[in-house]
């Protein structure tokens, strides 16, 4: 017997759910977002090419630090530059539009649950996905894959229900509205944005001989309507660029998928593993809740062919980035809604006392992942070294690692005597609230360590910078800092990914060999900051006087070091002393 999913006969207010959803997401998602420090490179990185983008008011072609950064579509830069201007330039206002499109994409679980499974099973989905550890982690970060995920879940969404939906306006609006979120994913993150999606269609379509599918799917108006979004910049920025077309569709995106270039490599199985770590907690229900979604699926694919849409769904995705020889941790956020839809459905079944086979067993490991958040602190204090990185992150975690240490513990004591108590909805929104707090200390924990942030040279830097003051980096870009200092930063020896951009534009006036940095530190005509590593100053000194280098001590941070090129003005100042 195959599992009964819903028809597409939705409940009654949609709209309330989506309000207090959306409420009570936006709280969870919204408290401590600007409680990090920027990380680099990746965060900083696209907060910076945004800033600049509203700063020079070019809206076309993309720049790092000033120099010409081709490697991404300029949407989510568009998106970030207006939120500079709206809310101001600060960690939370660069944060809001990654933690909005979290938002949207577990509102948009909640549809396509709702749409597949009913009501209870479209919220519960919703609230699952916001508070896995990988969504929730990533919703903390300016990365582009959150609102790419989004784009992509809205296109394969938006299609599932076209082509089950009777005709109507509505399943009109809904499939002019897949091809304007394909556009999106394209101008987000490039062609996998409508590539990987179309992949899924066409399997599916095949695999269930469901061509005649396609005749209402308004291809030509559609695709019209795609390209009107999405061909504008590429023309522009081609135009602008001779350069730019080589780059951007052979380097990133052939060369990246298919070489090691990119020094990204991970084996095979890399993302099966994000995948368990970043359904935490509720991996421990992820075999139940599969094996009764989808039982049968292959059987009556031609019947109801929703099951195996949602396979597909998973697995291209899964198994299309895990033959990459380029792996990043949040490439597979795509796949979590239909994970989370399926999970959802299970939990609504606990909560309304229907069979949910294993549902105790997944309850106890839940429970003893608990236990062991709470004792493996202590325990690798106790047996790793204390200059061991994984010791020296948690020693900087503070009170909250404490604080999660004890509620993990007394987390898992009122799960169990909820449980006890024999309701599954009491347990569900114990488990739920467990993991919600659980994950806000996390994150507080997480806010303490970042071994190479520049807060505290740029708040030095801005104490006593004046006009005409430059802020420059020996040997190495550290890419928080043109977002602190809100401003270009020259970069003395070092190239990195500016290398392209540096050999099809001029910027020798800020991206400066070895020689010609020294003669501008040396020259002394105005004041100059500049940060290198410990390691760096010892080899200059090694045959060179402090002195003779103009290199005058500020301040001293993990293996970075603060200089400037002039002597104290203040002799007695803390923040400027000679070495």
């Amino acid at each position: 017997m195959r599992p009964a999913m819903r028809t597409l006969s939705l409940p009654d207010k949609p709209l309330y759910d989506l309000i207090v959803l959306g409420f009570l997401l936006a709280v969870l998602f919204g408290i401590g977002l600007g409680d990090r420090p920027y990380s680099a490179p990746s965060e900083s990185r696209y907060i910076e090419i945004g800033r600049e983008m509203a700063a020079s008011g070019d809206f076309v072609t993309p720049r790092l630090n000033y120099v010409k950064y081709f490697e991404k579509p300029p949407l989510f830069y568009w998106v970030q530059a207006e939120s500079t201007r709206a809310f101001g330039f600060e960690p939370f206002a660069a944060r809001v539009p990654t933690a909005a499109f979290a938002l949207a994409l577990c509102l948009l679980t909640y549809g396509l649950g709702r749409m597949l499974y009913g009501r209870l099973a479209g919220l519960l989905g919703a609230i699952l996905l916001a508070t896995s550890l990988y969504l929730f982690a990533l919703s903390r970060v300016v990365l582009l894959d959150v609102p790419v995920s989004f784009f992509m879940a809205a296109t394969l969404t938006a299609f599932l229900y076209a082509a089950h939906a009777p005709p109507g306006k509505q399943r009109t609006l809904v499939i002019y509205a897949m091809y304007v979120a394909a556009a999106g994913a394209v101008l987000t993150k490039g062609l996998i944005g409508a590539v990987l999606p179309g992949a899924v269609v066409f399997l599916w379509l095949a695999l269930t001989r469901r061509w005649k599918v396609l005749k209402d799917m308004r291809i030509c108006s559609g695709t019209i309507l795609f390209l009107l979004v999405t061909v504008p910049w590429h023309v522009l920025v081609a135009l602008r660029n001779p350069e730019w077309a080589q780059f951007y569709f052979i380097h990133e995106h052939f060369q990246r998928y298919l070489t090691k270039e990119a020094g990204r490599y991970q084996p095979v199985w890399f993302f099966l593993a994000v995948l368990l770590a970043g359904l935490f907690p509720w991996l421990t229900f992820i075999y139940q809740a599969k094996a009764d979604a989808l039982k049968g699926f292959w059987k009556h694919r031609y019947e109801d062919g929703r099951p195996l849409f949602l396979i597909l769904w998973i697995a291209f995705i899964l198994i299309f980035f895990s033959l990459s020889d380029s792996k990043l941790i949040p490439y597979i956020m795509p796949i979590f809604p239909p994970l989370l839809a399926m999970i959802g459905r299970y939990f609504a079944n606990a909560w309304e006392e229907k069979p949910a086979p294993g549902f105790t067993i997944g309850l106890w490991v839940f429970m003893l992942l608990l236990i062991v958040m709470a004792v493996v602190p202590s325990l690798l204090s106790d047996y790793l070294d204390p200059a061991n990185k994984v010791i020296v992150a948690l020693s900087q975690g503070g009170d909250e690692l404490h604080y999660l240490s004890f509620a993990s513990m007394i987390a898992a004591g009122l799960l169990l005597l909820v449980h006890i108590q024999g309701r599954r909805r009491h347990v569900i929104c114990a488990m739920i609230l467990v993991s919600a707090t659980i994950l806000q200390l996390g994150d507080q924990v997480g806010a303490h360590y970042n071994k190479d942030s520049m807060k505290l040279f740029a708040g030095i830097i801005h104490d006593v910078h004046k006009p005409g003051d430059e802020i420059s980096m020996y040997q190495i870009y550290y890419q928080d800092m043109p977002v602190y200092a809100k401003e270009r930063i020259t970069i003395a020896d070092w190239k990195g990914e500016l290398q392209f951009g540096t050999e099809h534009e001029d910027t020798s006036a800020w991206m400066l060999d070895d020689d010609a940095f020294w003669k501008r530190w040396l020259k002394n005509d105005r004041r100059m900051f500049t940060i290198m590593r410990e390691e760096a100053y010892l080899r200059l000194t090694k045959t060179k006087t402090p002195e003779s280098l103009h290199l005058y001590y500020i301040e001293h941070e993990g293996r970075n070091m603060l200089f400037l090129n002039r002597p104290p003005i203040d002799p007695d100042s803390k923040k400027e002393k000679h070495k």
